[in-house]
């Protein structure tokens, strides 16, 4: 194959992606997306399967690759992980759109490719290399040409990630810029490793829509492959390993790419369905365009749409039933919605006004009964929906613990098959929770619902709504949760909140696992194990805490008797698994389910190890910045659950580390501890000022805080310069407070500054994406805060209401003097500020939102090994003798075992004269010890 060759079709493949791109980037890129958001969060979808199994840990370092980037629906996200991210794609369109799309600032470079070779690029210059989508519609020779072009770009030993597909070799013509190109899997491996690669792993690659026919053995797979060595085949040559019959060309017989014509249909019909008569008409009018033998029942719809829609889009754009076409029956749609309007109004005024905004449509098969298909995704068994639905509803009941006043609570509605059929098994749906209301609103007009409905207590589209449903603890505890597979599939984030809401009631009624709460030696989280030990006895858990703080002082005194720093490590590390010992022989002695770490928890891998050999479910909430602190790099894979306090890219890098899960749960407050204060005038005097700051002093606060030397300012907390101007401003020779002072500086201050820490910028960090404890301990104790812009603030506070943001330094000092001017503002705003607190972030709810996650998972294996232990029998047994259970549920209360030793233990130290069940456990005691003593003697363990 030569140059001119390729060079011909690199332009052909140019001009095509080009009008793609022009007609409907969405389509051509993504799933049929109609905006922009959606596209992106497609791209993370699609980034999420890409990055499976890649290690990011040194990412942040690195330089990754896409060919076939396209607008730059997965650049952007990439963007998060990788130093540098480099997009070749051969569509000068798309790169123009791509520029539009992304940020200018972003870490991004955009190369226009010729469709054969990554010329521009060095020689083993890339961390990791991938294509989606792109590489497997290539023709043949430019596919062979990429991957020796791959190969000489990647660094030796780095990964290649391919969307490709495997199975029969697929009859395509050369010219053809869309089609599918699939290879038998025997020559496809053979020619990767004739390119320089080893095949580490090929997995099917599962969409929310089929992107595989297994009949026509045409299966997608997403293909990882490692760089072994430069290629030792040229392109020719690979062409015919990858395919020995060749790829054959139409030459000047071309009549143009049927996939793309059909897909064009397929658009302009997904427009039709959701009365979008102008876009439909783009859409065909592309599609007979680049066609050259469209059918005439297509040019015939062209037509017939050119003539509707000069009647004005109105009259179809407005039709909110199109999307059901003869399927909508308009008497089933006001027979429920009427029950709607009496049981939930504002529901009813939604859907009223609804018009459909997602891509949804309809597809019939053998039954012809409608199935609703959103984003191409059918939400049912499109050749038998009914007979799939009550199947799925069968099983789902048989294994559901369904009881005389059990009801159900059901996450889906899809395509509504199974509404009724539950109601034909006599199951009371209370509950119908669905987040898509295009999704609703169609079914409504499927099926009649109505009688249905009239039993029906909520019905949730919302998150907000769903949180609602908070306050409501009979229909938490009593509703057997069922979750529909596509809605699982479809809307995951939203299921979770769904599992977490339920399971966290749920489990907190039924489940009492006991609980080990391990803190750190020392540092800023040193309290917060006291404020959680504290909140899982406000909810009635079973908790024993490990305060290791006490053995800080030999852990630093260690470095007093030795010059060498190896040395010292060396016996720290030995120190840290003496204490990590420790807490594993306190577990053997007080047996537990979950062991909950703080950040900086002194366990040693190899005792995590074993502890989760136990089957104990370990759990850690590093309250770190994970940018700066990254030993959740080494700990991660310890953990069935890490909790981390900042959103994406974090949460899949600390799952690519080896974390179980990793979920996003923001700091709290203590209220017990953080609350308003009366101050006497002496401590008034020692804690208060106009301003002050509590904290560390990192260098951006220095740099802020050097300018508010002439103010009355003062600052606690250690680690600060003690030059001027600091000498003047940091208070008590900058020593460490504890948390009773902290409260009295937040209520003794007019305006607290809350500046979060930053050793790489000056000032503020742009993009912070974590807020600090402060923020909440500040907002709980009614205090007045000025805190920094963060990215993610306003989903927990909204500032200027409930406190008080700035930029810059200039804007703070602006601020600064117009609180200090409007005392009644900051009152206001302290105020709300704690409502807000009190009411959605203290540890309590943090601790019901992390057992909550742990439930969703792990209820049937918790409350399996509480069936199995030795509670359940002892307190059935003990119901006959009050005081003696009275003293059984103390024991259980304090995670203890129901051994007679404890239950001895506990009269020691009781006070007033012993009763008679009291008398009777000493004499059992004093028995059991004297037949011990007399077995050792027999034994000879003893002489007397």
């Amino acid at each position: 194959m030569d140059n001119g060759s390729l060079n011909n079709k690199s332009t052909r493949m140019r001009q095509e992606w080009d009008n793609r791109i022009k007609h409907d980037y969405r389509y051509w890129m993504s799933d049929g997306i109609n905006d922009d958001d959606a596209m992106f969060t497609v791209g993370e979808r699609d980034l999420s399967i890409i990055l499976s199994d890649v290690d990011l840990i040194k990412a942040q370092d690195e330089i990754a690759l896409e060919l076939g980037c396209g607008v730059g629906r997965i650049l952007k996200p990439l963007s998060r992980y990788y130093g540098k991210v480099i997009g070749v794609d051969v569509s000068l369109a798309a790169l123009e759109k791509a520029q539009q799309l992304l940020d200018p600032a972003a870490n991004i470079e955009l190369f226009l490719g010729n469709g054969f070779d990554l010329s521009g690029i060095g020689d083993e210059s890339v961390d990791f290399a991938f294509s989606f989508a792109s590489i497997s519609i290539m023709p043949v020779d430019a596919i062979a040409s990429y991957l020796i072009e791959l190969a000489r770009v990647l660094k030796i030993d780095k990964i290649l990630k391919l969307q490709v597909y495997l199975g029969r070799a697929q009859d395509t013509r050369a010219e053809d810029t869309l089609a599918i190109r699939s290879f038998d899997r025997q020559c496809f491996e053979d020619g990767c490793r004739r390119a320089g690669f080893s095949l580490l792993s090929c997995k099917e690659l599962i969409l929310p829509f089929e992107i595989s026919d297994p009949q026509a053995d045409l299966v997608a797979y997403m293909v990882a492959l490692k760089k072994e060595s430069t290629a030792t085949i040229d392109k020719d040559e690979l062409v015919r390993v990858f395919l020995p019959q060749g790829e054959p060309s139409d030459n000047q017989s071309w009549q143009g790419s049927k996939t793309e014509y059909m897909m064009a249909i397929a658009c302009a019909t997904q427009h039709m369905g959701k009365g979008q008569i102008v876009e439909a008409i783009k859409a065909l009018e592309f599609a007979v365009s680049s066609y050259r033998q469209p059918e005439p029942e297509v040019c015939n719809i062209l037509e017939q749409l050119k003539c509707r829609q000069q009647g004005g889009p109105e009259s179809v754009s407005h039709n909110r039933f199109t999307v059901l076409d003869r399927f909508f029956n308009a008497d089933y749609y006001e027979k429920n919605l009427r029950v709607i309007e009496e049981k939930f109004p504002e529901l009813a005024k939604t859907l009223a006004a609804h018009t459909f905004s997602a891509q949804i449509s309809v597809q019939t098969g053998e039954s012809q009964l409608p199935v609703l298909v959103l984003r191409g995704f059918p939400l049912d068994q499109v050749n038998k929906p009914l007979a799939s639905a009550q199947a799925w509803v069968d099983r789902s009941l048989a294994e559901a613990r369904l009881g005389a006043s059990n009801f159900v609570a059901l996450v889906g509605v899809a395509s509504g098959y199974h509404l009724n059929y539950l109601a034909q098994r006599n199951v009371q749906l209370k509950v119908i929770v669905e987040p898509n209301l295009d999704l609703l609103h169609a079914v409504l007009g499927i099926h009649d619902l109505s009688e249905l409905l009239k039993g029906v207590d909520f019905l949730v589209t919302s998150s907000e709504e769903l949180k609602k449903i908070k306050q409501f603890e009979e229909v938490l505890t009593q509703a057997e949760l069922l979750i529909y597979p596509q809605t699982q599939a479809l809307s995951r984030y939203f299921v979770d909140e769904c599992k977490r809401i339920f399971w966290s009631t749920r489990g907190l009624k039924e489940l009492r696992p006991s609980v080990a709460v391990v803190g750190p030696l020392y540092g800023g989280t040193l309290p917060i194990a006291g404020y959680l030990e504290m909140a899982f006895r406000q909810l009635n858990q079973r908790v024993y805490g490990y305060d290791l703080s006490c053995f800080m002082d030999g852990y630093r005194n260690l470095g007093k008797y030795f010059q060498s720093q190896k040395r010292i490590d060396a016996l720290q590390s030995q120190y840290v698994e003496l204490l990590s010992q420790m807490v594993i022989e306190g577990i053997e002695e007080k047996p537990v389910d979950l062991l909950v770490c703080v950040a900086q928890a002194p366990l040693s891998p190899k005792v995590l190890t074993k502890i989760r050999e136990k089957g104990i479910i370990t759990v850690m909430w590093f309250m770190e910045d994970c940018r700066r602190f990254t030993a959740w790099q080494q700990i991660s894979r310890y953990f069935d659950y890490m909790f981390i306090i900042q959103k994406e890219p974090y949460l899949t890098m600390v799952e690519s580390a080896g974390a179980g899960r990793a979920i996003y749960l923001p700091m709290a407050c203590s209220p017990q501890v953080h609350t308003p204060l009366e101050l006497s005038a002496e401590e008034s005097a020692r804690w208060g000022s106009d301003i002050s700051f509590l904290g560390a002093g990192y260098h951006n606060r220095q740099q802020i805080f050097a300018s508010l030397v002439q103010r009355d300012f003062k600052i606690w907390g250690t680690q600060w310069p003690t030059g001027y101007p600091f000498d003047k401003l940091v208070q008590e020779q900058g020593r460490r407070l504890d948390p009773k002072e902290y409260v009295k500086i937040f209520n003794a201050s007019k305006i607290n500054i809350n500046l979060h820490s930053s050793v790489e910028r000056d000032g503020v960090e742009p993009n912070g994406d974590f807020i600090n404890p402060r923020t909440f301990e500040l907002a709980s104790s009614g205090a007045f805060q000025l805190v920094d812009n963060r990215l993610h603030l306003e989903e927990l506070f909204t500032p200027g209401k409930e406190l008080a943001t700035f930029a810059d330094r200039h804007e703070l000092e602006e601020k600064i003097d117009y609180y200090l001017a409007h005392p009644e503002k900051r009152k206001a705003m302290a105020a709300a500020g704690r409502e807000r607190a009190l009411k959605e972030h203290t540890y309590v709810q943090r601790l019901k939102d992390m057992l909550g996650y742990i439930y969703a998972d792990r209820f049937a294996e918790l409350s399996r090994k509480a069936a199995e232990g030795p509670w359940p029998k002892v307190l059935e047994t003990a119901k006959n003798t009050p005081e003696l259970l009275t003293r059984y549920q103390a024991l259980y209360e304090r995670g203890e075992d129901p051994t007679l030793n404890a239950l001895v233990c506990d009269i020691q130290v009781g006070r007033g004269t012993l009763t008679d069940t009291e008398m009777k456990l000493l004499f059992l005691h004093h028995i059991k010890k004297l037949v011990g003593d007399v077995n050792d003697m027999r034994a000879g363990k003893i002489t007397g």
